[in-house]
């Protein structure tokens, strides 16, 4: 079953969105996976966000490579790469429309299904909302009160979708868990606390990005101190304050703040990781701290892996 101590899990996305020669993908198929494993153990890691985790569950549908296709060989493959599995991630078609609750709702179980399998108690849930217009003004309203963000009805129908995703996935042993955001309507303080207050919290848990919450104006440590009783799990990254103040004074876009670096490795930005982690101790948090930096400016994934694994370990003593 899941682990029950804090412990800290690499995501696959630095892989994914390495750049890479045009018509070669190093960790490409079941060999390049195997690869990808490799490195993030040898950069300290003894957890991994596992394959399929964040890909759209539908139940039945057939495995589109040649990668692990059921929780068990999901188990078996980790295990002879020295590795347990991390939660995953469930996004779908938006929330707020009525039209898709039971899509949603029949989704999300079959996920919680594979993430109990898995040995997990906790699925990350990412907003369904990102737009246009949301990408092009992301972290500008540091403040909130963004003038895109839902009406009441909206927020009232995103809830309740969520609730019964959430729901559903405590039928099957596992925590819904809200996953904020930057260029989505998930972003600011004012719209984490409408997730807050409108989902029930013996349904619905927050599994939030620490370093979507800087871009988005929030102060992690506050956060947390009014909200870890409901937290089930965790991603960081750190965040390049330089490239968030140019983004707020410009009006950069998401893509264009991310072609400058704006996700540092943990230890290289702005936020105080022994702050948090000292309160996570403090206050018994006992689940996944994720390492997730979603682009690098390092040479290779590895790499930017081994440097937040480092600074964890060496700064913050974990």
């Amino acid at each position: 079953m899941s682990d029950s101590t804090l412990h800290i899990a690499c995501s696959p996305i630095t892989w994914r969105n390495i750049p890479k020669p045009a018509g070669e993908d190093p960790y490409a198929g079941r060999a390049g996976y195997a690869r990808m494993l490799d490195e993030v153990r040898e950069a300290g890691y003894s957890h991994v966000v596992a394959a399929g985790g964040r890909r759209r569950q539908a139940a039945g549908a057939p495995a589109a490579d040649d990668m692990p296709a059921t929780p068990e060989e999901t188990l078996a493959f980790l295990s002879e790469h020295g590795l347990k599995p991390a939660p995953g991630y469930y996004s779908g078609p938006a929330y707020h429309e009525p039209a898709n609750r039971a899509g949603n709702v029949e989704g999300v179980r079959e996920a919680a299904r594979q993430m109990r399998a898995l040995g997990l108690d906790a699925l990350f849930a990412g907003p369904a909302s990102f737009t246009p217009e949301r990408r092009a003004t992301a972290g500008h309203y540091p403040q909130g009160n963004r003038p895109d963000s839902f009406t009441d009805d909206q927020w009232k129908e995103e809830c309740e979708t969520l609730n019964r995703m959430g729901e559903a996935c405590r039928q099957e042993g596992v925590w819904l868990a809200l996953h904020n955001h930057a260029g989505a309507i998930w972003e600011t303080a004012d719209e984490m606390d409408r997730l807050d207050e409108g989902t029930d919290p013996s349904l619905v848990s927050w599994g939030p990005d620490v370093g979507h919450m800087v871009w988005g104006g929030v102060d992690p440590l506050p956060w947390f101190q009014r909200h870890t009783d409901r937290v089930r799990s965790i991603h960081i990254k750190d965040m390049n304050a330089s490239v968030l103040e140019r983004g707020r004074r410009e009006k950069l876009s998401y893509g264009q703040q991310s072609d400058l670096g704006v996700f540092a490795e943990i230890g290289e930005g702005c936020v105080d990781w022994p702050a948090l982690f000292a309160f996570w101790k403090e206050r018994g948090y006992a689940a996944a701290v994720v390492v997730e930096t979603d682009r690098t400016t390092k040479p290779t994934a590895k790499e930017s892996a081994t440097i937040s694994r480092r600074y964890l370990r060496e700064v913050v003593g974990i």
